[in-house]
C-alpha cells in the first residue's frame, strides 16, 4: 500500500488481511492511499483508485 501526504510517501508491505489501521497520522493532514496487490509469484496488480482521507483537527 502506498500512503502519500504533502511531498512525502510511505510504502507499507506485508499486509495480508483486508483491513488496515494506520496509527501514524496527524490531525489536520490529508492522506492519499493506493493499493497494489502482489501475488505469490511477484506479479503486481494495477494500482487501485486513490482514497483520500483528512484527519479532523478536533
Amino acid at each position: 500500500m502506498l500512503k502519500e501526504y504533502g511531498d512525502k510517501k510511505k510504502i507499507f508491505t506485508g499486509i495480508t488481511s483486508n483491513s488496515f489501521d494506520d496509527t501514524d497520522v496527524v490531525k489536520g493532514v490529508e492522506y492519499t492511499y493506493k493499493i497494489i496487490a502482489i501475488d505469490k509469484y511477484g506479479l503486481a496488480s494495477k494500482e487501485s483508485e486513490k482514497t483520500i482521507i483528512e484527519i479532523p483537527k478536533d
